[in-house]
Parts: structure tokens; sequence; C-alpha cells
């Protein structure tokens, strides 16, 4: 994306606060504040970076135009009418996941998962020696992503949700077309790399273009793509475009 603004996942004051309160509701002013105190990384239109800050302010101008909250929105527009039943926003006070559900496991500090810090001397030693105890994260509340990817699915359902994004069944034919054309190299000096365009990458194996998306919550992580060509999909783990949380573990 081209924004430019800074990126509030990656504030170490976030992971701080997530590492000593992980089931904390955060609002969206909080989130905006975190960010905004901060100069924008690059002068809008002059870079591209993938920015959870801007899936953020997407949401609330979703519920700005529509005038409803997030939740219900994804509901009446994408979840019910894909028959996606097991998939949904919590509310932000919601700690709760629907059964059965997946728990989610991370070695030491949040940080280590939304900015990939390096993981300190100390701790790489006792990962090598087999005494470094993961935590437990299941529990954390989503609600610091919020239309970054604070929902809740499942591994079916997710590949309802690849197929119909890719397959056009989400966006009229025009925009269709325009959003599939929108991947770049993400290296410029390997043309025929991987790409990456609004919320979707795309690869190519000879005749096929595969488009797929993977994303994270510390504890979670998984993938997902879909191949026009042969009509294969494939869903693994706990997350989706939206990066949402599995209640459920994958289908194989």
């Amino acid at each position: 994306m081209r924004s430019g603004l800074y990126n509030y996942t990656d504030a170490p004051e976030l992971a701080e606060s997530l590492d000593r309160d992980p089931t904390k509701a955060w609002t969206s002013e909080e989130l905006r504040a975190i960010a905004f105190k901060r100069p924008p990384l690059f002068a809008p239109g002059t870079k591209f970076r993938l920015l959870q800050h801007n899936y953020l302010l997407l949401g609330l101008v979703a519920e700005k135009i529509e005038g409803q909250h997030l939740a219900g929105i994804f509901q009446n527009r994408l979840f019910g009418p894909l028959g996606m039943n097991n998939t949904l926003l919590p509310a932000s006070t919601s700690n709760a996941i629907p059964q059965p559900y997946s728990h989610g496991y991370l070695y030491g500090s949040f940080s280590y998962a939304l900015v990939d810090a390096p993981y300190p001397a100390d701790l790489q030693a006792a990962a090598r020696a087999g005494t470094l105890k993961p935590n437990d994260d299941t529990w954390q509340n989503p609600s610091y992503a919020l239309g970054a990817g604070g929902g809740i699915s499942t591994a079916g359902d997710l590949t309802k949700w690849i197929r119909a994004l890719v397959g056009g069944k989400i966006f009229n034919a025009d925009y269709q077309r325009q959003w599939l054309a929108t991947p770049e190299p993400e290296d410029p000096g390997n043309p025929k790399g991987q790409r990456y365009g609004y919320g979707i990458a795309q690869i190519t194996f000879g005749p096929n273009k595969v488009y797929f998306h993977g994303g994270e919550m510390p504890g979670f992580n998984a993938s997902m793509g879909y191949d026009p060509t042969t009509m294969s999909r494939w869903s693994c783990g706990p997350t989706s475009p939206f990066h949402l949380m599995a209640s459920q573990p994958p289908i194989p």
C-alpha cells in the first residue's frame, strides 16, 4: 500500500502491552493514536509497503459509509452470502472462540511475531537445548487487529473465501480484472518471481497463475491459495487474507 502511514503493529508499546495483558480490548482510537504520533514512513504514492494500519482505516471507512459495525458488514455482504457459517468478526470486548478451536503458541514476546524481531542469543540457546517453553496465546483479544484481521474462521470456510474471491464472486467483472492486474514483482530484478498487489499475491507456474495470501497473529500462521486454471485451492492453518484466527484445526 502506498499511504506511507506508520504501521501501528510495528510500535514497541503495542507488543509490550500485549505481553502484559493479551486480553486487553483495544479501540480504534487507541490504535490510530499509536500511528499518528509518529511521522509517516514515506511520502504517499512514492513507495509500496503492506501496512495493517491501512486495513484498520478501511474498516472505519466502511463503517462510516454503511452506518453499521464492521461485523455486520462482513456478515451481510460476505460471510452470509458465501455460506461461511463458521466465520465471524467478534465483539471487541470478547475473548471467546467457538469450539472446537486450535491453540496458538508463541515463544517469547509478542514482538517476535508482530515485527519479526530476531530472537536474542539466550532464547536461541534455550531453543537449541530444548528448554525454551512456548506461551499459549490462544486467548489474546484480537481487537488490536480490527479491520486488519480481528476475525475468527475455519479452514473449510477459508477455502470457500479464496475460491469466491479469485473466482469472481466478490467483485464485478470490471473491478475483478483491474484487481487481478495489480500484482507487481516484489523483487524488481526478478519480474518472473512472486508478485503482490492489493491484498493478493501471485506466482506463475508455466501456464498457471496461483493467487494466494498468508497471514499471522501471534501464535497463529496460515496460507491459502487458488489456481483458477485447474480449479484447485488450499487452506492451511488459522488465517486468511483478513488474517483470521481459526476456530477449528485445518482440514487435510
